[in-house]
């Protein structure tokens, strides 16, 4: 009876620890309160009934299989699954959500500029009247291209030759979960790489971002890959795995050069310390890794040189002023500061798998308790880094997609949070001294997890979707498709406020069937004399209900 009280009172202060939080956190939504109370009480039932008959059922024994070491399954067909029923996922979630369209004006941007990548080009000519195509993140001028460093739209570009560039994300998406697969392998073992993988899967952070245009889905890949073969350099020593790592640093740089401004210092003082105490081994290999780097940073010279006809002047500074960056480096850090950083990390808390408790609780349990892995510093650093980019620059920080500034960092979080997982099952027989067989705690720890998403995915994941679904940003497919239903060739004339749901229609061309046109009233004779064998329109009204009206 006192072993059976002991295991009673170690499921009640699970559940305050892990619940009662979320249970704070939600109280003001009652709506979702009722439905969450109703999933924790599910899962209290089941974990509190696997602790007292872990041995009634067999098959309870066989649900804690991800946390063993080995099994007899075959890996690759388990790896295979998972990433084919992400991709499926995230394609359907590409057009039933987003109708194969870019919604924000970001990805808006790469994908007007991976239309003219598609082309051969840097730049398109611009219409000789630009004030009727203004492009957000665009240089409006003769010269039309994107603001934006050429990385990701590059990428988009092959899957506009190919006619499918909704396909790219779901593919980079992909590719992560292969990547945070192995950077799991490589600093804890084949479990922790499964559970990577699984975690990723149904991170709703990871899979709408995977679903869209947003070049953080590249950024993410590219970083875990770096992290992963940067700790590969350093366990390995081989310069294979050096010039790897430099590659990938240096396609990080030409997609989010911000990413590598915050949290290369990190990997600076690494580096320097391994120069200083292992020089011999250490020059050799880090001048692999800068090889590696370099025919990327020259390509972002040349970009920007053929662009803007400076190889060291970024679209950034030319477009929003020499000061851009200057955020970046504030020499006061106020309270301000960190009040503005703090709303970030806790959304990504949250949202990283839409759990009802904290995701990063996991991490911080993971370094309290003394049972991290060999190189998970490197991980945790680069976080901190990352955390203290959004501390020290003061742009404004817009919740496209969730967090997305510290989206770069979700393959090192998922990473240390499988660590964790992994180790539960052992933490929990050792340290509570349970007198339950490991297949007990383990099946256990499995169907907490489980119950976790499925919580999950009724308070979180359910709403995200309800929210993209409802003409998110600046996408709404009905509208798209009402002014299309013209008369063509047409000149197509939209209020400025709307005309970023078309944006996907740029750069214009004098063979496209409809142009679209920002409506500048009585200056619309210009554009219309300039194509006189064009049917003219003007749309009136909001997105829902609007008319459109024949002018010509």
């Amino acid at each position: 009876m006192h072993t059976k009280l002991k295991n009673f009172m170690c499921v009640i202060m699970l559940a305050a620890v892990t619940f009662l939080p979320a249970l704070m956190w939600e109280w003001a939504d009652r709506e979702r309160l009722a439905s969450s109370i109703k999933c924790y009480f599910l899962i209290f039932s089941v974990v509190t009934g696997l602790l007292f008959f872990p041995y009634r059922i067999n098959l309870l024994r066989k649900t804690g299989i991800i946390f063993r070491t080995s099994y007899n399954g075959k890996e690759a067909l388990f790896i295979t699954i998972i990433c084919i029923s992400f991709f499926v996922l995230t394609c359907t979630l590409s057009g039933v959500l987003f109708s194969h369209l870019p919604h924000v004006t970001d990805s808006q941007a790469h994908y007007v500029q991976s239309k003219i990548f598609a082309e051969g080009r840097t730049y398109a000519l611009n219409h000789s009247l630009p004030e009727f195509f203004f492009i957000q993140w665009f240089f409006n001028s003769i010269n039309t291209f994107s603001l934006y460093p050429p990385g990701h739209a590059l990428l988009l570009a092959i899957g506009q030759l190919a006619g499918v560039p909704w396909v790219i994300n779901p593919l980079l998406g992909v590719l992560f979960l292969l990547s945070v697969y192995f950077l799991g392998r490589e600093i804890g073992n084949v479990t922790t790489g499964r559970i990577c993988l699984l975690l990723s899967s149904i991170s709703p952070f990871i899979i709408f971002m995977s679903s869209e245009y947003m070049n953080h889905a590249t950024a993410l890949l590219m970083t875990t890959l770096f992290v992963l073969f940067y700790i590969r350099t350093i366990k390995f020593q081989r310069p294979k795995d050096a010039l790897l790592a430099g590659i990938f640093a240096g396609y990080l740089i030409i997609t989010r050069p911000q990413c590598m401004v915050i949290m290369g210092p990190f990997y600076a003082i690494i580096s320097i310390y391994f120069l200083i105490f292992h020089t011999r081994t250490f020059i050799r290999l880090f001048m692999f890794m800068g090889l590696g780097l370099l025919p990327f940073a020259i390509l972002f010279m040349a970009y920007n040189w053929l662009t803007l006809g400076d190889p060291l002047l970024s679209g950034y500074e030319f477009l929003l002023g020499p000061k851009v960056f200057g955020g970046w480096f504030n020499d006061k850090i106020v309270l301000a500061d960190l009040l503005r950083a703090g709303p970030q990390i806790g959304r990504l808390s949250l949202e990283l798998f839409g759990w009802p408790i904290a995701s990063l609780c996991l991490v911080f349990s993971l370094f309290l308790l003394r049972i991290e892995k060999k190189y998970a510093w490197i991980l945790c650093g680069s976080f901190l880094f990352a955390v203290s980019g959004l501390v020290i620059n003061r742009y404004h920080y817009t919740n496209l997609f969730g967090p997305r500034y510290l989206y770069e960092t979700s393959g090192l979080l998922i990473v240390m949070c499988a660590l964790f997982i992994q180790r539960f099952p052992l933490l929990i027989r050792s340290r509570l001294r349970l007198h339950l067989s490991l297949p007990a705690v383990r099946a256990t720890s499995f169907i907490l997890i489980l119950g976790l998403c499925i919580a999950g995915l009724e308070f979180q994941t359910l709403r995200l979707y309800k929210m993209y679904s409802s003409a998110y940003w600046d996408g709404d497919a009905a509208f798209y498709d009402t002014v299309h239903q013209v008369d063509t060739p047409a000149i197509v004339f939209i209020d400025k406020r709307w005309h970023r749901h078309v944006v996907a229609t740029l750069p214009p061309k004098d063979t496209s069937p409809i142009l679209f046109a920002i409506n500048l009233g009585q200056q619309n004779k210009a554009l219309m004399d300039q194509h006189p064998e064009r049917n003219a329109y003007v749309v009136h009204g909001n997105i829902h209900p609007l008319w459109i009206e024949k002018i010509k």
